[in-house]
């Protein structure tokens, strides 16, 4: 689902009930655009594995006791579908081009 180097956008900034006086999402927005730098799994406080991610945007203080840096959980974001513009559909409605009077007399 995710890649390094993806554009993923933000889906929810909420802080999570109850939260310790340390937990800050350091200016995570919803509807902003990140890009992936990190993939793992990590270790939450209530020692479950969570599928996380790290954003080129952001860098956050380490806040564990191995000094790691803290990850945002892989579920407050999904992929950015960028979206290709094609005006083909547009071209084809064109009527064609005149033809040329100089063109009519070398037939």
């Amino acid at each position: 689902m995710f890649h390094l180097g993806q554009k993923v956008v933000c889906i929810d900034d909420k802080i999570p009930e109850p939260v310790a006086s340390w937990d800050t999402l350091n200016g995570l927005t919803k509807g902003n655009i990140y890009t992936i730098r990190w993939i793992g799994m990590y270790k939450s406080t209530r020692h479950e594995l969570h599928l996380c991610i790290r954003v080129e945007e952001i860098f956050r203080k380490p806040l564990d006791y191995y000094g790691i840096e803290t990850p945002f959980n892989a579920n407050r974001f999904k992929p950015l579908i960028e979206k290709k513009t094609d005006i083909s559909i547009f071209t084809s409605m064109l009527p064609p081009a005149p033809v040329k009077k100089k063109e009519l007399e070398n037939v």
